[in-house]
């Protein structure tokens, strides 16, 4: 009776997959640069694999401070609640926006967003400068920044 029980135990434990991906995978850049004479950029890169959150960010050039990192686990409400977000936003649609930049001295907006959930990937990148209108009021910008928003209130959570 032991060995068939062993026997069933060994048989449920092989079909079991052996390297279950995350449920929702999120990867985050985002830079804000500055082009003029006192030049500096911030970069902002959050991933979100499994239920592990990590927030770094990095400051560099004129007025630098120092980097922030934040690592956190989230709890199954504010996971349903980013994927409530991101089926709400429809951010499982790759879509790509790009403006020029302006004159000299201008500042950057450069948002890279990957989202892997339900089987589905999505790419999402936006560019342009910050003083934009049409960057700003873009359908894009505002649905990205929703979810940057969301993220960075989870991750500054104790």
């Amino acid at each position: 009776m032991k060995s068939i029980l062993y026997l069933s135990l060994l048989l449920s434990l092989a079909a079991a997959p052996v390297n279950k991906s995350p449920d929702l995978h999120i990867s985050i850049t985002l830079t804000r640069s500055e082009h003029s004479k006192d030049s500096n950029s911030t970069q902002t890169t959050i991933t979100l694999s499994s239920n592990k959150l990590v927030y770094d960010e990095t400051h560099h050039g004129f007025h630098a401070r120092p980097p922030v990192h934040k690592e956190r686990t989230l709890t199954t409400e504010e996971i349903s609640e980013l994927k409530r977000l991101i089926k709400e936003k429809n951010l499982l649609k790759s879509k790509m926006s790009k403006y020029p930049p302006g004159n000299v001295p201008y500042a950057l907006y450069d948002l890279t967003v990957e989202i892997r959930w339900q089987g589905k990937r999505s790419l999402l990148r936006i560019s342009g400068p910050t003083n934009s209108d049409e960057m700003t009021n873009s359908r894009l910008y505002q649905e990205t920044d929703n979810l940057i928003e969301e993220i960075t209130v989870l991750a500054n959570r104790d």
